[in-house]
C-alpha cells in the first residue's frame, strides 16, 4: 500500500514542480520520480530549518513538490554550466549530452531511478528492523 502512496505523492509533487517552474510536466514517470526525489530532498532542506512534516497527503506533496522544485532549479543551474564553462565534473560526466535535450532529461530520469531506489531500499530496511 505505501507504494502506491508515493507513486500518488511523486505524481502529484513532479507535476506541480513542472508547472512551479513554467515547463508543465515531464510525463507521468518522470513526474513520479522527480516527485519521489523531492520527496527526499524536500525533507532534508526542511529539516536543515527544523520543520518536519507532520504526516498526510498534503503535507507530504507540499514537502515533495518544494524538494522537486529544487531539483529542478539545480538541473538549470548545472545545464547553464555544461557549455564547456562550467565545473570539469559536470563537463566531463556525460559529454555525449551536449545540445541534446533528450540526453540530458535521460540522465536526470537516471538520476531520479537511483534515488528512489535507495528510498525503497531504506524503507525496506526500517520496515523489517
Amino acid at each position: 500500500m505505501w507504494i502506491l502512496w508515493v507513486i500518488i505523492v511523486g505524481l502529484i509533487a513532479g507535476w506541480a514542480a513542472g508547472r512551479i517552474m513554467g515547463t508543465g510536466g515531464y510525463g507521468p514517470l518522470v513526474d513520479i520520480l522527480l516527485g519521489i526525489a523531492g520527496g527526499i530532498v524536500g525533507g532534508f532542506l526542511l529539516s536543515l530549518f527544523g520543520l518536519f512534516s507532520s504526516g498526510g497527503i498534503i503535507p507530504e506533496i507540499v514537502v515533495a513538490t518544494i524538494g522537486a522544485v529544487f531539483l529542478i532549479w539545480l538541473s538549470r543551474k548545472l545545464k547553464k554550466h555544461n557549455d564547456g564553462s562550467g565545473p570539469a565534473l559536470v563537463r566531463n560526466q556525460a559529454p555525449e549530452c551536449k545540445g541534446s535535450a533528450a540526453s540530458a532529461r535521460q540522465l536526470e530520469a537516471g538520476l531520479f531511478l537511483e534515488v528512489a531506489e535507495r528510498r525503497h531500499s531504506l524503507a525496506q530496511r526500517v520496515s523489517a528492523g
